[in-house]
């Protein structure tokens, strides 16, 4: 059975599979378009279905169980979605939570409805349609991608917890699909007009931006197969077609944050936003792992934390703290002990002096000297792999 059978990828899917001899119940709404459709494949039969109606769904399974000889179904395609778009904050609470009613609470109940017939006989699959969307979120749709990244985090749960049983679970992650969806989701904008106006002006080319992803959507015909072979071949946990999607999921969930964002922000045609100054701490306490602040110079002081703080955040929490602490040490000392710590090869506080230049002061020459000493010796105890 495939929910959603008359949307884009559900109804290829029906095709696909009706065409391939097998009995395929394609449940949607409304009846005479359901009708009609199942007239034109044999091998079709038409289940009127609402996802988030319990009376519909008891009643669909029934009919199910009725044409099956209590036997059930052997596959559960959950396709049914919709997609809701703009910034979160301006998407009204009622389609907010349609949203979730029918990506994430639809499927649950339709899986539950139809699961106990696959768990007594011991076998059976679910195939929960997700997107690529459902692993990174794009500006603008945040909303659909939080309902996504539910039902992903909902199936990988059903995994596990229905293998025992001989029930098979498995996530589909399509990519931008050419299907009706995307319309619909733009049509109901004027819907929340009022709510989108604040954001306008960092949207200047407007909230359809999925319309532009849309030029190279592939066909559902596509997706379509993949769903065939989930449903009838030794199935994986996931699949997701397409290399152009695996590289974008792999880039946009492997690369930083701030350049993920920046990509995100080009890809949804938002307005890139000013970058705000560098702040730096003026002084250092002398908490735990804090090296002492040069009084000198103001600058001077919150180039030394800025540094430090950069050391600290690239270097490993051992190597830091088995580094010691220049005993009454300025700037200088201090900057060495932070770029020593984070430059790509070990290097000791003497080696660096030149890069910042300067010469020692006469009163703390013996405490800069104990502590090179010191700094040599444990980078010699740590060797050369544990300094980035």
């Amino acid at each position: 059975m495939i929910t959603g059978a008359l949307g884009g990828i559900g109804r290829v899917t029906a095709v696909r599979l009706a065409g391939a001899g097998h009995v395929v119940f394609a449940a949607d709404r409304p009846a005479d378009d359901l009708k009609a459709f199942a007239a034109q494949h044999p091998g079709v039969r038409p289940v009127i279905l609402h996802v988030t109606d319990a009376a519909s769904i008891d009643k669909a399974r029934e009919q199910v169980g009725a044409q099956t000889a209590g036997y059930g179904l052997d596959v559960l395609v959950n396709a049914a979605g919709i997609l809701v778009l703009g910034p979160a904050t301006a998407v009204p609470d009622a389609q907010a939570r349609t949203q979730f009613e029918v990506n994430l609470f639809g499927a649950l109940a339709v899986t539950r409805a139809f699961l106990s017939a696959m768990r007594e006989r011991g076998n059976g699959r679910v195939i929960n349609v997700s997107s690529i969307l459902g692993r990174f979120a794009l500006p603008g749709s945040g909303v659909y991608s939080a309902s996504k990244f539910a039902l992903e985090a909902l199936s990988d749960a059903l995994r596990i917890e229905l293998a025992p049983f001989g029930v098979r679970v498995v996530l589909v992650q399509p990519g931008v699909i050419d299907t009706p969806l995307h319309q619909r989701a733009a049509a109901a904008l004027p819907g929340y007009d009022q709510a989108l106006q604040p954001y306008r002006p960092a949207w200047p080319a407007g909230f359809e931006f999925l319309e532009r992803l849309l030029k190279a959507a592939t066909p559902a015909d596509g997706i379509a197969a993949t769903l065939v072979k989930a449903a009838l071949a030794p199935p994986r946990a996931r699949y997701q077609r397409g290399l152009r999607n695996r590289i974008n999921t792999q880039l946009l969930t492997t690369l930083p944050t701030q350049s993920s964002d920046r990509i995100k922000t080009r890809i949804a045609g938002l307005a890139t936003p000013p970058r705000p100054p560098l702040l730096v701490p003026m002084t250092l306490g002398r908490s735990r792992g804090s090296v002492p602040a040069s009084s000198s110079s103001p600058a001077r002081a919150a180039l030394e934390g800025g540094v430090v703080i950069l050391a600290r955040r690239l270097c490993r929490p051992a190597a830091w703290r088995g580094c010691p602490v220049p005993p009454g040490t300025g700037a200088p000392a201090s900057l060495a002990r932070a770029l020593w710590m984070s430059a790509p090869t070990c290097r000791s506080p003497a080696q660096l002096r030149p890069i910042f230049g300067g010469a020692r002061r006469a009163d703390d020459a013996a405490p800069r000297e104990r502590y090179e000493r010191q700094a040599t010796a444990a980078t010699a105890r740590r060797g050369k792999g544990r300094c980035r």
